[in-house]
């Protein structure tokens, strides 16, 4: 291996006198671009450290395995635990690497550690048949337009391209050869030089949107992308004469591309929600947060898992149907994968990897179970598994909503205090219509609405297409007059927070924000009667109570009642049922109707979408005193404890 400190002769002479190359070998050897981002070690030195990295230590651990550290450590220590992870800067994969400490540390204390842990990575192709077939086809054009980029690229003297100068040279072509913001001609020597004036350009900024395709770059002059600056092309040219000119000249770019351009919001949940649910990434991540407990940590793909699970018949174990299909909206489906997963061998990936090309007629692979029994025990197995939940009673979280709302004085017929707010046009709904305040407004948002089928009070929702025109006041003499952006409303509210001034006096009020837990006490009537109540806790009171220094619960209010326990979202509850056996539950959440709060509990196996149209057994909702059943808490790997409330 040549030492990067030589000079370029010193190269070109130790290539003719060791290597025994000619002068101009010698100097086109020279010329080179070597790809970036990679280690460089010898031959010998690849040797030394790839059986160490074989059994899970990383770069740098196998580094000090052979050849010790500058602090005379001669190797590395296996830890016998998983350590808090790093922070990636990601809540999402962060938060998944917190949940695998927890489970794989319990499995440790209980099994001890491990000599082999398998993963089944992202699947890359999912949806129909049609689907994966369109993704193979966009994948197989675009490593042949990478092709050609980097043939061009060599004929036009750049040696061995980078993944930059393909990115770049494809967007030059993209572009026409014109920067989309200034319309000025991009030459080779400008886009490729040593001092180059154009460069890759987020359409999008990448900070907001974390958006990094292909379809969000472009082309621009480095000044004005220095200008530009964090800003969307929107909201840096608006609605200027240079803007009409830039959508001039995108007209040849790709649709997708167009739309961020004159896109008005960045839709940061649509791009955040895409990045950050990567599961390549987190599958990835999770891989080498294992290594370091010094044991093989093998991948394996989730086609093999979704074939081996099918021929296996074990589809139907929890599918009450005649279909044999998975049956996602019962999380123990994730139990059944893991079996499979850690049943998964080399030969199966091989086998199923040939069968792609298996001539027609002929039957493809087929793989007998582990071992016989193998479904009925996993039958009897995923029947007794407890699904564990990661209870959310942390005191954050939004303290109110941001609407705020006046008082007025006035109260209805029921002695309920009225008030008022401003809500904007393209929040409205019909039942708010006839609540505005003034009688102007309120009649020309009515015959808005009346244009396009919708009734104030009435069933509809109020699209979009209902404010695309601006709506504005009538002057007496007919002309258009100021528009109409937002409204006052008046409403009944009992459940409003005042928001006090420094002397105490409520300047405005708040709705609470999510309810944080309900405490649930058990009281003796006149008659000798027991009977329970519950009191819900909104997420402003446990700040409250957390900034006052007092227990966010509170078990004893003074009035003799018994504490029972409290209820958070996501928490386990021991639900006894009609025919008397109890079932497992989670809090789905606390809500506050006229009649009493109520308890909306789920099956804690049950991960599919519910709504208030689901009835029992699916959805459980119980007031505090018809409850029936105890409270219990279940660790990461699914052990059901009673809980210290």
């Amino acid at each position: 291996m040549l030492d990067d400190t030589l000079q370029d002769e010193e190269v070109a002479e130790k290539l003719m006198e060791h290597w025994g190359f000619g002068q101009e070998q010698a100097q086109k050897i020279l010329e080179v671009s070597l790809p970036q981002k990679y280690m460089s070690f010898s031959r010998l030195a690849i040797q030394k450290l790839l059986p160490h990295m074989e059994r899970g230590l990383l770069t740098h651990q196998a580094i000090e395995a052979v050849y010790g550290s500058s602090h005379g450590r001669q190797a590395v220590e296996v830890l016998e635990s998983l350590p808090f992870p790093e922070d990636l800067r990601n809540p999402i994969v962060n938060r998944a690497l917190w949940e695998v400490r927890k489970v794989v540390n319990a499995l440790i204390r209980v099994y001890g550690k491990p000599q082999k842990i398998k993963i089944e990575m992202a699947r890359e192709l999912k949806g129909s048949k049609r689907e994966r077939e369109e993704l193979q086809y966009r994948q197989r054009q675009n490593e042949e337009e990478n092709k050609k980029a980097r043939e061009e690229l060599i004929r036009m003297g750049i040696l061995n391209p980078s993944r930059d100068d393909i990115i770049k040279y494809k967007l030059w072509q993209e572009c026409g050869q014109v920067c989309p913001y200034t319309g000025r001609p991009i030459s080779q020597n400008a886009l490729f030089g040593p001092h180059p004036e154009f460069q890759v350009e987020h359409i999008l900024p990448y900070s907001r949107s974390l958006d990094d395709s292909f379809m969000n770059k472009t082309l621009c002059a480095v000044d004005e992308n220095r200008r530009k600056s964090g800003r969307t092309p929107y909201e840096f040219y608006g609605e200027t004469e240079q803007f009409e000119q830039i959508l001039h000249r995108i007209a040849v770019l790709p649709y997708p591309k167009r739309r961020r351009f004159w896109q008005k919001e960045v839709e940061l949940d649509k791009f955040i929600q895409r990045q950050l649910n990567d599961t390549r990434y987190i599958s990835r991540k999770v891989c080498e947060y294992l290594k370091l407990l010094g044991c093989t940590v093998q991948g394996t793909r989730g086609q093999v898992t979704a074939e081996l699970r099918h021929q296996w018949g074990l589809n139907s174990i929890l599918d009450d149907t005649d279909l044999g299909e998975k049956k996602r909206d019962d999380l123990r489906h994730h139990a059944i994968d893991a079996a499979v997963v850690a049943v998964t061998e080399n030969r199966h990936l091989r086998d199923l990897a040939h069968s792609k090309y298996t001539p027609a007629g002929q039957a493809a692979a087929r793989f007998a179970p582990p071992w016989e029994d193998f479904r009925q025990q996993m039958q009897q197995i995923i029947n007794q598994i407890n699904v564990s939940h990661r209870v959310t009673r942390k005191v954050s979280g939004p303290l109110h909503e941001e609407t705020s709302y006046g008082p007025t004085g006035l109260k209805d017929d029921k002695g309920q205090d009225i008030y008022v707010y401003r809500k904007s046009l393209e929040a409205l709904t019909l039942s708010m219509v006839p609540k505005i305040v003034d009688p102007v407004v309120r009649q020309l948002v009515a015959e808005r609405l009346e244009q396009f089928g919708l009734k104030p009070g009435g069933d509809g929702k109020i699209t979009k297409e209902v404010w695309k025109e601006p709506l504005r006041m009538k002057t007496k003499s007919g002309a258009p007059g100021p528009q109409i952006k937002s409204v006052r409303i008046r409403d009944v509210f009992n459940n409003l927070i005042p928001i006090k001034d420094k002397n105490g006096k409520p300047y405005r009020y708040v709705a609470p924000g999510s309810n944080h837990h309900i405490e649930i006490f058990e009281y003796t009537d006149s008659k000798g009667r027991t009977k329970r109540e519950g009191r819900v806790i909104s997420m402003f009171e446990a700040v409250q109570r957390s900034r006052r220094k007092e227990p966010v619960v509170c078990r004893d209010y003074g009035d003799g009642g018994r504490f029972i326990c409290s209820l958070s979202r996501n928490e386990s509850f021991m639900l006894e049922m009609d025919d008397g056996t109890h079932v497992l539950h989670r809090v789905q959440y606390i809500s506050i109707l006229p009649g009493g709060p109520r308890i909306v509990l789920r099956p804690a196996a049950f991960g599919g979408q519910l709504s208030e149209k689901h009835k029992a057994p699916l959805i459980q909702r119980k007031m505090p005193n018809s409850l029936k059943g105890y409270k219990v808490a279940v660790d990461p790997i699914g052990r059901i404890f009673p809980a210290k409330d």
